[in-house]
C-alpha cells in the first residue's frame, strides 16, 4: 500500500513540476490566466449566491471554491456547494 502511495505522490509531483514549468515558460501568461480565472470564479460564486440565497442554498465564498468555479464554470460552483454541504 505504501508503494502505491509513493508512486502516486511521484506522479503528482512530476505533473505539478511540468504544470509549473509550462505556466512560467511564457512570462506572466500563466499567472495572469490563474488570476483571471480566480476573479471569474469570484464573480460566478457571488452571482450564484445571490440567485440561490432565496432558495436556502448557500455557496461557500473563498479562494478554493472560486478556483473551482473559475476553472470548471457552473459545474465547479456546484462542486464547491456540494463539498461545502458534505459532512
Amino acid at each position: 500500500m505504501e508503494n502505491k502511495a509513493i508512486v502516486i505522490a511521484c506522479f503528482a509531483g512530476l505533473l505539478a513540476a511540468v504544470y509549473l514549468f509550462c505556466m512560467h515558460s511564457t512570462p506572466r501568461k500563466g499567472a495572469m490566466r490563474v488570476v483571471e480565472r480566480l476573479f471569474t470564479g469570484i464573480i460566478l460564486c457571488y452571482l450564484c449566491q445571490l440567485l440561490l440565497a432565496p432558495l436556502g442554498l448557500a455557496l461557500p465564498q473563498g479562494p478554493v471554491p472560486a478556483l473551482f468555479a473559475g476553472y470548471l464554470g457552473l459545474p465547479g460552483a456546484a462542486l464547491a456547494a456540494w463539498l461545502h454541504l458534505a459532512p
